[in-house]
Protein backbone atom coordinates (compact mmCIF):
# COMPACT_ATOMS: atom_id res chain seq x y z
CA UNK A 1 0.00 0.00 0.00
CA UNK A 2 1.53 3.29 -0.74
CA UNK A 3 2.34 5.93 2.06
CA UNK A 4 -0.16 8.39 2.67
CA UNK A 5 0.55 11.66 1.12
CA UNK A 6 1.28 14.66 3.19
CA UNK A 7 0.41 18.28 1.96
CA UNK A 8 2.75 20.78 2.70
CA UNK A 9 1.26 24.52 2.19
CA UNK A 10 3.93 27.05 0.89
CA UNK A 11 3.54 30.96 1.55
CA UNK A 12 3.60 33.02 -0.95
CA UNK A 13 6.22 34.48 -2.31
CA UNK A 14 8.72 32.53 -0.49
CA UNK A 15 12.13 31.31 -1.83
CA UNK A 16 10.29 27.42 -1.73
CA UNK A 17 7.17 29.23 -3.83
CA UNK A 18 9.86 30.06 -6.14
CA UNK A 19 10.97 27.03 -6.81
CA UNK A 20 7.49 25.76 -7.33
CA UNK A 21 6.85 27.96 -9.95
CA UNK A 22 10.25 27.16 -11.64
CA UNK A 23 9.03 23.37 -11.46
CA UNK A 24 5.73 23.79 -13.55
CA UNK A 25 8.57 24.35 -16.63
CA UNK A 26 11.45 22.56 -15.69
CA UNK A 27 12.18 19.50 -14.56
CA UNK A 28 13.74 20.00 -10.70
CA UNK A 29 15.79 17.80 -8.37
CA UNK A 30 16.48 18.17 -5.18
CA UNK A 31 19.86 16.72 -3.17
CA UNK A 32 19.90 16.39 0.47
CA UNK A 33 23.56 14.44 1.44
CA UNK A 34 23.61 12.68 -1.28
CA UNK A 35 20.14 11.44 -1.48
CA UNK A 36 17.90 13.49 -4.28
CA UNK A 37 14.42 13.91 -5.16
CA UNK A 38 12.42 15.02 -8.37
CA UNK A 39 10.00 18.15 -7.69
CA UNK A 40 7.34 17.76 -10.40
CA UNK A 41 3.61 18.92 -10.75
CA UNK A 42 0.75 16.98 -9.95
CA UNK A 43 -2.46 18.83 -11.81
CA UNK A 44 -5.91 18.38 -10.08
CA UNK A 45 -8.03 15.70 -11.65
CA UNK A 46 -10.41 16.81 -14.10
CA UNK A 47 -14.02 16.52 -13.01
CA UNK A 48 -16.94 15.39 -15.34
CA UNK A 49 -19.27 17.75 -16.04
CA UNK A 50 -22.76 16.36 -15.43
CA UNK A 51 -25.31 17.63 -17.48
CA UNK A 52 -28.38 19.17 -16.53
CA UNK A 53 -32.01 17.82 -17.19
CA UNK A 54 -35.25 19.88 -16.64
CA UNK A 55 -36.84 17.11 -14.13
CA UNK A 56 -35.33 13.76 -13.66
CA UNK A 57 -36.41 10.29 -14.30
CA UNK A 58 -38.63 10.15 -11.25
CA UNK A 59 -40.13 13.21 -12.43
CA UNK A 60 -41.23 11.64 -15.88
CA UNK A 61 -42.60 8.54 -14.19
CA UNK A 62 -44.55 10.36 -11.41
CA UNK A 63 -46.00 13.00 -14.77
CA UNK A 64 -46.94 9.85 -16.71
CA UNK A 65 -48.53 7.93 -12.89
CA UNK A 66 -50.20 11.35 -12.80
CA UNK A 67 -51.84 11.24 -16.12
CA UNK A 68 -53.13 7.73 -14.60
CA UNK A 69 -54.57 8.94 -11.60
CA UNK A 70 -55.57 12.35 -13.31
CA UNK A 71 -59.72 12.79 -13.11
CA UNK A 72 -59.83 14.11 -16.75
CA UNK A 73 -60.77 11.77 -19.22
CA UNK A 74 -57.93 10.91 -21.58
CA UNK A 75 -56.76 8.52 -23.85
CA UNK A 76 -53.65 6.96 -22.31
CA UNK A 77 -53.43 4.47 -24.83
CA UNK A 78 -53.53 6.45 -27.60
CA UNK A 79 -50.84 8.26 -26.40
CA UNK A 80 -49.07 6.09 -24.74
CA UNK A 81 -45.61 6.26 -27.44
CA UNK A 82 -45.59 9.80 -26.92
CA UNK A 83 -45.44 9.41 -22.84
CA UNK A 84 -42.72 6.75 -23.31
CA UNK A 85 -41.02 8.94 -25.46
CA UNK A 86 -41.27 11.58 -23.26
CA UNK A 87 -39.61 10.20 -20.41
CA UNK A 88 -37.17 8.43 -22.62
CA UNK A 89 -35.50 11.54 -23.55
CA UNK A 90 -35.68 13.09 -20.30
CA UNK A 91 -33.23 10.41 -19.42
CA UNK A 92 -30.88 10.74 -22.23
CA UNK A 93 -30.48 14.88 -23.07
CA UNK A 94 -27.31 15.68 -23.22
Amino acid sequence: MPAPVKTIHVKPGSELDQLLEDAADTLIELEQSGVRYRLIRVTPPIEPEIPSREGSVRDSILNIIGIGASEEEMDVGRHKREYLAEAFESTHET
